[in-house]
C-alpha cells in the first residue's frame, strides 16, 4: 500500500541531505587514511568497517528517500530506524536530519489517521 504524505518534498528533502552527508562524511573519513597498515595497527579494523557500514546505511535512506515504495517503503519507521543507525555509525547531523524526517512522517500519518477516524 502506497502511503503519500502532505509533506513528502519536506520529508525527502531532509532525508536526502541526512544519507547525503552521512554518505560523505564516511567517504572522505576513508579517503584520509594515507597508509591503511599503520592504520590498522594503531586503531584496529574497527573505524574501518565502521565507516563501510556507514556508507551502506547511508546509501539505504537515499534509496528509501530518491526511490520511495519500491525497494524499502516510505514509512516513518523505517526513516527512524536508519536515522538512528546514521547516528551511530556516520556524523551525527546525517542521523538528527533523518530523525527529524521521521518525526515529520510520524506527524504527518497520526494526523491523517485522526482526519480518516473522524
Amino acid at each position: 500500500m502506497v502511503k503519500n504524505y502532505k509533506h513528502e518534498k519536506i520529508i525527502k528533502i531532509f532525508s536526502i541531505l541526512g544519507g547525503f552527508f552521512g554518505f560523505l562524511y564516511c567517504f572522505f573519513y576513508l579517503f584520509n587514511i594515507s597508509d591503511l597498515i599503520t592504520w590498522i595497527q594503531k586503531f584496529g579494523y574497527y573505524e574501518i568497517i565502521s565507516s563501510i557500514v556507514g556508507m551502506i546505511i547511508a546509501g539505504f535512506t537515499l534509496l528509501v528517500s530518491l526511490n520511495p515504495n519500491d525497494p524499502i517503503p516510505l514509512h516513518w519507521l523505517s526513516f527512524l530506524i536508519f536515522g538512528a543507525l546514521l547516528l551511530i555509525f556516520t556524523f551525527i547531523l546525517s542521523g538528527i536530519l533523518v530523525i527529524i524526517a521521521s518525526i515529520i512522517c510520524m506527524v504527518d500519518a497520526k494526523k491523517t489517521s485522526e482526519k480518516d477516524f473522524y
